[in-house]
């Protein structure tokens, strides 16, 4: 490239050179299109080995290009010298004009060219000369019939060959210069060549890819030889051997610890570590469970450590070095994408722990004011105490709802398409099959605003009578005279008569709930003794207040009898069915203290009427 450079240049300058002693004016513009030199003499200054260069677009396009910025150059000395050399201020602005256009031109070559230049290198596949597992260079021309592939085979025998003489010294290999190549030479056997294509492919100079191309096949074979030296030999049996005497004694050490110690502590030390029996979870498989859960991390560690050994090994050996940077590359992708995914998503989990604190903190104090209210110690006008623990409730699902909205967003895969459809799934099935649950929930929110009983209240719901010894969000539990426990929803309770015995009994000032007794006499008894007759009944009856004094209302005439109705006043609301057992038990014995028979009157009409029915006792 250099003679042929050379040559064109000074041809063209003297060429010039001969119109300068012209007139300037009559002459610049025939000199200035002489320059345009035709094609054929271009090739005809370059070496005899561009003849035979690759035909590829690429290599076409690189020559050319080489081609053009040679002319280029010329032209534009050629009008420099021109421009210094002529006084004509015409010629000379006209000489300037041509100088942009040619720079200009030449700038909008050089960037096409260079476009498709780098889009023909892209997509192009060069063959690879490899040493071993080692790429040393690639080649992408051909020289004359022989294929860049055909010629990387050859450079791979060559200095495969060289490398396995281990007397080799570097400085037995050297480069000697030719007319079209410049070759790689080893006892004055050519190992490589270098063509002046390959330096354009390359976009350098032929001598210094050669300069390229020997370091790379030096430090090859040095490697080469040192990975298949006998030491390297012994160095690599030797580190197997100590990585097989390693791995065998913390197999060995993993065994005794976990076999030995931790099995032997557990078992010693079992009654302070596993003090407490479970229905489920006796002591003895309490231990079964632990130790067994023991012996899944002593085989964890046994994968662990076969895993960590087998890339070890592999990498020992140069042939399967690769499959332990694979092998590698997996834990450390894996640990990496953990570790890159976790810093990423700190400062999310940072805002749930502070969203956390707070939550906590918060119902913490909400507790803490309900317990002061529900034990009266702190008053608050128009709410009462046992209104508490359900206002608690119900702050505390809105708190929580609140809270996980917040925290919602912040989790990860919360935007991943999967999570969201999951969630709106579970959402729909908890829709649909808690119309029931809200139901029980919003009666049950609405009952404890509605005050209807508390918890202890002697009630009645439906054919359900007893105490209220529970309530919760959803149902509520009473306990029946007989002492069972019978859960009604709250929903139920809501839609139904409710009858608190208990809410006339709290009062001081109030007499109390009163309870009642109906019993039929004839028409021929003196309605007076039988009303005196119920009080005086009533009033020897346990728990019924003496004042209000009883009182008995007749409530109906019937056809052979009259109703008479007693009524008193009691304070003891849980004791009722006690009361109206001895209330009962002293009528009778009232009745029958005074002669008087409660008997049917059809009974009446067909027994003998000479025969009393009062019992003996009566009567003495």
């Amino acid at each position: 490239m250099k003679t042929h450079t050379f040559l064109t240049a000074l041809f063209c300058f003297l060429f010039a050179a001969s119109g300068l002693a012209q007139d300037d004016s009559t002459v610049a513009q025939p000199i200035i299109d002489t320059i345009f030199l035709e094609d054929s003499l271009l090739e005809n200054i370059l070496p005899v080995d561009t003849q035979a260069i690759d035909n590829s677009e690429a290599i076409n396009l690189m020559i050319q290009s080489n081609m053009a910025d040679m002319e280029t150059s010329i032209r534009e000395s050629i009008l420099a010298e021109l421009m210094q050399n002529t006084d004509n201020t015409r010629q000379r602005h006209e000489l300037e004009r041509q100088m942009d256009v040619l720079l200009k031109d030449d700038s909008l070559r050089r960037e096409s060219q260079q476009r498709q230049i780098d889009s023909i290198k892209q997509t192009a596949i060069g063959a690879p000369v490899v040493l071993k597992q080692d790429t040393l260079y690639f080649i992408f021309s051909n020289i004359g019939s022989i294929s860049a592939m055909e010629r990387a085979k050859l450079h791979t025998e060559k200095i495969f060959k060289t490398a396995k003489i281990f007397s080799l010294k570097n400085d037995s290999i050297y480069i000697v210069e030719g007319f079209s190549t410049s070759d790689i030479v080893y006892r004055g056997a050519v190992i490589a060549s270098v063509t002046e294509n390959d330096a354009i492919w390359m976009n350098t100079t032929r001598d210094s890819l050669a300069l390229t191309h020997i370091d790379s096949i030096i430090e090859a074979i040095a490697d080469y030889q040192k990975k298949t030296s006998l030491w390297n030999t012994i160095r690599i049996t030797g580190l197997c051997l100590l990585l097989f005497v390693v791995l065998f004694g913390l197999f060995k050490g993993i065994a005794y610890l976990f076999n030995h110690v931790i099995r032997r502590t557990i078992i010693r030390r079992k009654k302070k570590l596993f003090k407490r029996d479970y229905a489920i979870l006796n002591t003895n498989r309490q231990i079964r469970l632990f130790m067994g859960f023991v012996k899944l991390i002593k085989y964890a560690l046994y994968i662990i450590l076969l895993y960590l050994t087998i890339p070890l090994l592999f990498s020992i050996f140069p042939k399967t070095q690769k499959y332990a940077e694979i092998l590698f590359g997996w834990v450390f992708n894996l640990l990496s994408s953990f570790w890159i995914s976790f810093v990423d998503y700190l400062p999310n989990l940072i805002r749930i722990i502070i969203i956390f604190v707070i939550l906590n903190y918060l119902m913490k104090f909400l507790r803490y004011v309900a317990n002061e209210i529900e034990q009266k110690h702190l008053v608050i006008p128009g709410f009462y105490p046992d209104w508490a623990k359900s206002t608690l409730n119900i702050i505390r699902i809105i708190i929580y709802a609140i809270a996980l909205v917040m925290i919602y967003q912040l989790l990860p895969w919360s935007n991943s398409p999967i999570f969201q459809g999951v969630s709106v799934f579970l959402g729909l099935l908890i829709s649909l099959g808690s119309t029931s649950v809200i139901s029980n929930l919003m009666s049950g929110m609405v009952i404890t605003y509605m005050r209807p009983f508390i918890k202890g209240d002697r009630i009645r719901i439906g054919d359900t009578y007893g105490d209220v010894v529970e309530k919760t969000p959803f149902v509520i539990r009473v306990q029946t005279p007989k002492n069972e426990i019978i859960t009604v929803p709250n929903s139920t309770v809501l839609s139904s008569n409710v009858i608190n015995y208990s809410s006339k009994t709290k009062d001081a000032n109030d007499p109390g709930v009163v309870i009642y007794a109906t019993i039929t006499m004839g028409y021929d008894v003196p309605w007076k003794q039988i009303q005196q007759l119920l009080i005086n009944a009533a009033l020897k009856t346990p728990f019924v207040l003496p004042k209000p004094v009883p009182f008995v209302l007749q409530t109906s005439l019937n056809d052979f009898s009259i109703s008479y109705q007693i009524n008193a006043y009691t304070k003891e609301a849980t004791k009722i069915p006690l009361i109206y057992s001895e209330l009962y038990t002293n009528i009778i014995d009232t009745f029958s203290d005074a002669g008087l028979e409660m008997i049917t009157f059809h009974y009446q009409a067909y027994r003998d009427g000479n025969k009393e029915k009062i019992p003996p006792v009566y009567n003495q």
